[in-house]
């Protein structure tokens, strides 16, 4: 370890437990001085203390994680993949889901309350690591993962670009977004605005795959599941972003063949309506639908 990472390291663990000794203060001293603590400082003060510990703690242990890793990319031989698969990793922070896949030694809970931005902010520098690398035993990896970081950064033309040459490299990319819900979901939401429809369908020629037309939609709600719901992938038109839309058909008794239709799946999409006619309508107006779920077997 060099001297500098020396001393930044003795510097954050001194804050720790600087933070740690004014939190058990501010728990500890309404108890033993109740008379000079009212109640109301009592929650104020511990709450936030303690609020802002667990969010330096995860700022910290970001930075201390960080700086691991550079120490082992003076090891290693495959730098590409290492920061390729730290890049990965602060995506899935960004986005909320479990990590840990790469580094599980490394995987602590107080990094799950990095804030998204922050997140973001760590994927792009360690996917431009492994971009500048240009050497990695796993050939378009570093440009897989750069693309998805720009997808999470609305940058529609980048995305493409990286996946192509990603693509060039190994086509096996194609099935993982296709297979993976998570992947699909961080590039079919790359884009927002009057493009959308443009650059996703360029998106889905990349990876062979056909955009399902509101027909195919309202067809696929016609042939519900047996809980009589109808499940697709989609983008907002608003916003650009990954939801989940399910459609629910339901009769209200047995001896009457009419229908109450249900959507859900964002704010906009909250509604009952009348008929199916009505329930493609809505879609239309607030999503692009970008596949079809089949239905699951249980």
């Amino acid at each position: 370890m060099s001297t500098l990472s020396k001393i930044l390291t003795i510097v954050f663990l001194i804050a720790i437990a600087v933070i740690i000794v004014a939190t058990f203060g501010a728990v500890v001293s309404p108890v033993l001085f109740p008379q000079v603590f009212p109640k109301q400082v009592d929650q104020w003060s511990a709450a936030g203390l303690i609020s802002t510990f667990t969010g330096v703690m995860a700022a910290l242990l970001a930075i201390l994680r960080d700086q691991y890793i550079e120490q082992v990319l003076q090891r290693a031989p495959d730098t590409p993949n290492v920061a390729g698969m730290m890049a990965e990793e602060y995506i899935s922070f960004a986005l909320g889901v479990i990590v840990g896949e790469y580094f599980p030694a490394l995987q602590v809970s107080n990094m799950q309350r990095l804030s998204r931005d922050a997140a973001l902010e760590r994927a792009v520098y360690w996917a431009q690591r492994a971009i500048e690398a240009k050497v990695s035993h796993d050939p378009g990896f570093p440009e897989f993962v750069t693309a998805k970081v720009r997808a999470l950064q609305k940058e529609p033309e980048s995305t493409l670009d990286c996946l192509k040459q990603a693509l060039r490299e190994d086509q096996s990319f194609k099935k993982r977004i296709v297979m993976n819900d998570l992947d699909w979901s961080i590039f079919t939401s790359m884009t927002r605005g009057e493009s959308q429809i443009i650059k996703l369908d360029s998106l889905l020629k990349l990876l062979d795959v056909e955009r399902p037309s509101l027909g195919d939609v309202k067809h696929h709600c016609n042939n519900r599941d047996k809980h009589q719901r109808a499940s697709f992938a989609a983008i907002k038109r608003s916003d650009g972003n990954y939801i989940f839309v399910t459609v629910e058909g339901l009769k209200q008794r047995h001896d009457d063949p009419t229908i109450k239709w249900r959507i859900d799946g964002c704010m906009e999409l909250q509604k009952s309506v009348a008929n199916l006619d009505d329930v493609m309508k809505v879609i239309e107006e607030v999503t692009i639908p970008t596949r079809l779920i089949p239905e699951k077997v249980y």
